[in-house]
């Protein structure tokens, strides 16, 4: 039997959707974005920058007071000093840049310092693709692993 989500994750829940409906665009054409180097093995991507506004601005209509800590954008105020939304919205952004479906949206809430809700949901689904490669120099392999379930 499936238990009832709570108000609150029912609006993680949703902005994720939203999110993660471009993100699966971007993945099936992940060789047309835009990628920047952050430092070594840290890169970013239109998909990364795209999905986080798409967060913030879900969010940011259910709860307008709240802060953020981003993965891309860093820490933004809210007026509500006990509340802060932390993303990263693109969890994997290596295994999404190599075409491997491995990759997730990461949302959670800090109250007062301590995370009090949170997780990924579950992916789209066993999809598998590989993008062509001259050498291994640059490749990334992977194993599957589960995310964790969304909790309350």
């Amino acid at each position: 039997m499936a238990h009832p989500r709570s108000a609150l994750l029912n609006v993680m829940v949703a902005a994720a959707q939203k999110a993660a409906r471009k993100l699966v665009r971007d993945f099936g054409e992940v060789e047309h974005l835009q990628v920047s180097k952050k430092g070594p093995a840290d890169f970013v991507s239109t998909a990364d920058t795209t999905a986080e506004k798409t967060l913030c601005a879900e969010l940011r209509k259910a709860r307008p007071r709240y802060a953020f800590l981003t993965e891309e954008e860093g820490a933004i105020p809210g007026t509500d000093t006990s509340n802060r939304w932390i993303i990263d919205p693109l969890d994997g952004t290596t295994n999404f840049l190599h075409g491997l479906p491995h990759f997730a949206i990461s949302i959670a809430l800090e109250r007062d310092g301590e995370a009090i809700a949170g997780g990924c949901p579950p992916g789209g689904g066993p999809r598998i693709r590989c993008l062509p490669r001259a050498s291994l120099i640059g490749a990334a392999t992977t194993t599957p692993c589960s995310c964790a379930r969304w909790r309350r």
